[in-house]
């Protein structure tokens, strides 16, 4: 999972079950916020999945049709979130970083031990 500090988005690598490079699935959601411990940041339903360079398509386009009809998530909240969606959309047709750096080729140290959380990491 890639988390660019200054978007309202983060952009997850998938793979398939035998490791291979499947596609980039990209996470609108709320500007993320950092602090000592990681950053917070909120899901906002609409999502882009990209499985070959420089194509892309929506994802839960309903879903968030549906949240603004029930009110969940007013209009205008919405249309800033299909803007980031637009924007990310342009850099993948462009080809642009972090989708042509190579990301997907990119393998963690087997001599790496695993990770941990501290104590009181969910307070």
């Amino acid at each position: 999972m890639l988390l660019p500090h200054a978007a309202a988005h983060s952009i997850w690598l998938f793979r398939k079950a035998d490791g291979a490079f499947w596609g980039w699935y990209v996470n609108l959601e709320s500007r993320h916020v950092w602090h000592e411990r990681g950053c917070d940041t909120r899901d906002h339903i609409l999502d882009l999945f990209c499985e070959r360079p420089g194509e892309w398509e929506w994802k839960d386009e309903d879903e968030l049709e549906a949240a603004v009809a029930l009110g969940i998530v007013p209009p205008s909240a919405a249309d800033e979130i299909r803007v980031e969606g637009e924007r990310v959309a342009r850099m993948i047709e462009r080809w642009q970083p972090p989708f042509s750096d190579q990301w997907e080729d990119w393998q963690p140290n087997p001599s790496w031990p695993l990770p941990s959380l501290p104590d009181g990491w969910a307070d």
